[in-house]
């Protein structure tokens, strides 16, 4: 069944539900050669939102801390929440550092492709 495009509201979730679709053996790379091109356009799409939001998240979270400092030395914030956001700030700009290479690999094997309608990959349901 074909779906006209529209933007997900949720990028991150598209991306983890599209990502099974990519075709790879175990312990080797990714085939994008022979990945249908509109899953790899959705999926530099639904990556390149999910960075931006992650960038954007981090310098804000950053912002937060900085002016929270009086509060964490007098304890009024937990040095455990400092040390919680530090980690998750590390985790989600690895990922994000991840998704940059996909959405640069998605956007390489798609260079040339220029249906005369996207269409939206539907997402398997679970």
């Amino acid at each position: 069944m074909v779906q006209t495009l529209t933007l997900p509201s949720r990028p991150l979730r598209s991306l983890l539900l599209l990502l099974p679709l990519l075709s790879a053996q175990p312990g080797s790379k990714v085939d994008y050669g022979v990945a249908d091109p509109d899953l790899l356009v959705q999926l530099a799409e639904d990556a390149e939102a999910v960075i931006g939001t992650v960038q954007l998240g981090s310098s804000a979270i950053g912002q937060l801390m900085a002016h929270a400092a009086p509060e964490i030395e007098d304890r009024t914030v937990c040095s455990d929440t400092v040390e919680a956001l530090g980690w998750l700030l590390s985790e989600l700009n690895d990922a994000a550092a991840t998704l940059m290479v996909l959405m640069a690999e998605c956007r390489h094997s798609t260079v040339d492709y220029a249906p005369p309608k996207r269409v939206a990959v539907m997402a398997p349901k679970f």
